[in-house]
C-alpha cells in the first residue's frame, strides 16, 4: 500500500475522483477504509465518504467535520493468470 495525499475537507470533491484511489477516513480516533476497487461500485465521492462515516460509527455527515482527516492510498492487485488464454 502506497500513501499518498492528505485531504482535508475543503478539498473540492471533483478532486476526489480524478485518480482510483483508496481512502483511509480519521475522525475523532475512528477509523475506516475503502480500497480502490470500490471506485467501480460507488463512482461519486459523496456517496463513498459518507458510508465512511457510518462504516466507523460516526454520524453520516462526519466527512465535513474540519477534525475529519482523508489519506488516499494506491494498492497493488495481484492474482493468478487464467489458464487457455
Amino acid at each position: 500500500m502506497l500513501y499518498s495525499t492528505i485531504i482535508t475537507t475543503d478539498v473540492p470533491h471533483s478532486k476526489l475522483c480524478t485518480i482510483a484511489s483508496g481512502f483511509i477516513m480519521v475522525y475523532k480516533g475512528k477509523r475506516s477504509t475503502y480500497l480502490p476497487q470500490v471506485w467501480e461500485y460507488i463512482p461519486d465521492p459523496i456517496e463513498l465518504l459518507s458510508p465512511l462515516c457510518l462504516k466507523q460509527g460516526s454520524a453520516v455527515n462526519c466527512r465535513q467535520d474540519n477534525q475529519t482527516v482523508v489519506y488516499r492510498y494506491g494498492a497493488l492487485e495481484f492474482g493468478e493468470q487464467q489458464k487457455g488464454f
